[in-house]
Protein backbone atom coordinates (compact mmCIF):
# COMPACT_ATOMS: atom_id res chain seq x y z
CA UNK A 1 0.00 0.00 0.00
CA UNK A 2 1.46 3.74 -1.21
CA UNK A 3 1.61 6.00 2.31
CA UNK A 4 -0.58 8.97 2.41
CA UNK A 5 2.78 11.19 2.01
CA UNK A 6 3.86 9.05 -1.32
CA UNK A 7 0.68 9.78 -2.81
CA UNK A 8 0.25 13.81 -2.30
CA UNK A 9 4.02 13.67 -3.51
CA UNK A 10 3.16 11.58 -6.29
CA UNK A 11 -0.17 14.03 -7.05
CA UNK A 12 1.90 17.36 -6.77
CA UNK A 13 4.83 15.94 -9.62
CA UNK A 14 2.08 14.77 -11.86
CA UNK A 15 0.26 18.20 -11.86
CA UNK A 16 3.43 19.98 -12.00
CA UNK A 17 4.62 17.46 -14.86
CA UNK A 18 0.95 18.39 -16.49
CA UNK A 19 0.75 21.41 -19.45
CA UNK A 20 -3.00 21.92 -18.31
CA UNK A 21 -2.06 22.93 -14.73
CA UNK A 22 -0.57 26.33 -14.08
CA UNK A 23 -0.29 29.09 -11.65
CA UNK A 24 -3.11 31.98 -10.77
CA UNK A 25 -3.73 33.05 -7.34
CA UNK A 26 -7.41 34.49 -8.21
CA UNK A 27 -8.43 31.32 -10.25
CA UNK A 28 -6.57 29.03 -8.04
CA UNK A 29 -8.89 25.76 -7.71
CA UNK A 30 -7.88 24.35 -11.15
CA UNK A 31 -6.75 23.50 -13.20
CA UNK A 32 -4.68 26.33 -12.24
CA UNK A 33 -3.55 26.96 -8.70
CA UNK A 34 -1.53 29.42 -6.37
CA UNK A 35 1.20 27.96 -3.83
CA UNK A 36 -1.67 27.11 -1.11
CA UNK A 37 -3.71 25.64 -3.13
CA UNK A 38 -1.38 23.50 -5.25
CA UNK A 39 -0.43 21.53 -1.88
CA UNK A 40 -3.98 21.14 -0.89
CA UNK A 41 -4.86 19.51 -4.07
CA UNK A 42 -1.93 16.94 -3.45
CA UNK A 43 -2.73 16.45 0.08
CA UNK A 44 -6.49 15.97 -0.73
CA UNK A 45 -5.88 12.77 -3.43
CA UNK A 46 -3.80 11.31 -0.19
CA UNK A 47 -7.29 11.78 1.97
CA UNK A 48 -5.96 14.77 4.19
CA UNK A 49 -7.73 18.10 4.10
CA UNK A 50 -5.73 21.29 4.73
CA UNK A 51 -7.79 24.66 5.37
CA UNK A 52 -6.70 27.73 4.55
CA UNK A 53 -6.28 29.70 1.42
CA UNK A 54 -3.31 32.14 2.30
CA UNK A 55 0.26 31.72 3.16
CA UNK A 56 -0.31 33.76 6.20
CA UNK A 57 -2.34 31.04 8.50
CA UNK A 58 -1.00 28.21 5.82
CA UNK A 59 1.59 27.05 8.56
CA UNK A 60 -1.48 26.83 11.30
CA UNK A 61 -3.75 25.21 8.98
CA UNK A 62 -0.87 22.83 8.51
CA UNK A 63 -0.50 22.01 12.21
CA UNK A 64 -4.39 21.84 12.75
CA UNK A 65 -3.88 18.96 10.02
CA UNK A 66 -1.67 17.10 11.75
CA UNK A 67 1.60 18.13 10.32
CA UNK A 68 4.89 19.03 12.53
CA UNK A 69 6.84 21.74 12.44
CA UNK A 70 9.94 20.60 12.51
CA UNK A 71 11.90 23.83 11.64
CA UNK A 72 14.17 23.69 14.13
CA UNK A 73 15.45 19.97 12.92
CA UNK A 74 16.40 21.24 9.51
CA UNK A 75 18.24 23.07 7.33
CA UNK A 76 16.37 25.77 5.78
CA UNK A 77 18.73 27.17 3.73
CA UNK A 78 19.62 24.33 2.07
CA UNK A 79 17.12 21.56 2.91
CA UNK A 80 19.30 19.06 4.26
CA UNK A 81 17.29 17.12 6.97
CA UNK A 82 14.03 17.24 5.19
CA UNK A 83 11.94 14.27 3.79
CA UNK A 84 9.87 13.72 0.65
CA UNK A 85 6.59 15.38 1.37
CA UNK A 86 7.81 18.37 4.04
CA UNK A 87 5.85 21.33 3.02
CA UNK A 88 7.85 24.22 3.21
CA UNK A 89 5.73 27.43 4.15
CA UNK A 90 7.41 31.10 4.24
CA UNK A 91 4.55 32.91 6.16
CA UNK A 92 3.00 35.76 4.09
CA UNK A 93 5.28 34.55 0.67
CA UNK A 94 5.01 31.16 -0.14
CA UNK A 95 4.45 27.29 0.21
CA UNK A 96 5.87 23.81 -1.29
CA UNK A 97 6.22 20.29 -0.98
CA UNK A 98 10.11 18.73 -0.93
CA UNK A 99 10.72 15.82 -2.59
CA UNK A 100 13.47 15.37 -1.96
CA UNK A 101 16.09 17.23 0.36
CA UNK A 102 17.51 18.96 -2.50
CA UNK A 103 14.31 19.42 -5.05
CA UNK A 104 10.84 20.62 -4.41
CA UNK A 105 7.77 21.20 -6.56
CA UNK A 106 5.73 24.31 -6.14
CA UNK A 107 3.09 26.52 -7.80
CA UNK A 108 5.01 29.90 -8.55
CA UNK A 109 3.90 32.68 -10.66
CA UNK A 110 3.05 32.56 -14.38
CA UNK A 111 4.89 32.74 -17.05
CA UNK A 112 5.11 36.59 -17.06
CA UNK A 113 5.94 36.28 -12.86
CA UNK A 114 2.76 37.46 -12.11
CA UNK A 115 0.32 36.46 -9.82
CA UNK A 116 -2.81 36.39 -12.06
CA UNK A 117 -3.14 36.58 -15.94
CA UNK A 118 -1.54 35.12 -18.54
CA UNK A 119 -2.25 31.94 -20.27
CA UNK A 120 -3.75 28.91 -18.41
CA UNK A 121 -1.23 25.96 -17.32
CA UNK A 122 2.44 24.89 -17.92
CA UNK A 123 3.78 27.02 -15.00
CA UNK A 124 4.21 24.78 -12.19
CA UNK A 125 7.48 23.33 -11.82
CA UNK A 126 9.86 20.82 -10.18
CA UNK A 127 12.99 22.68 -9.05
CA UNK A 128 15.97 22.12 -6.99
Amino acid sequence: MISKTETAVRRAVEMANDPIHGYNNVDRHGPDYDCISFIQEAWKAAGVTILGSGSASFHTHCKEAGFIDVTDHVDVNTGKGTRRGDIWVKPWAHAAMMVSSTHMVEAYYNENYEGTGGEYGDQLQLRG
